[in-house]
């Protein structure tokens, strides 16, 4: 349901990394990127999903962007 987008890869390098509270590594790597749908959710509303379900769906999708703009943004109201 969803994909990565290309080239919004973000490493960060985090030395040392505790891994566990009794385990500490020299090093490790947190990984994030940005996603986005693909056309299969066009599919999910064509093959008779709710009125509900869709608002549902769209409401978390309007929460998600949200989040992002404070994320990336904390100024963002």
């Amino acid at each position: 349901m969803y994909e990565h987008i290309p080239g919004t890869e973000n490493w960060n390098v985090l030395e040392p990394w505790e891994a566990t509270y009794w385990k500490t590594l020299p090093r490790g790597y947190h990984v994030s990127c940005e996603f986005q749908h693909n056309d299969s959710y066009l599919d999910y509303q064509k093959e008779g999903a709710s009125p509900k379900l869709i608002e549902e769906h769209e409401q978390v999708m309007q929460w998600y962007e949200n989040l992002k703009k404070w994320y990336t943004d904390p100024s963002f109201d």
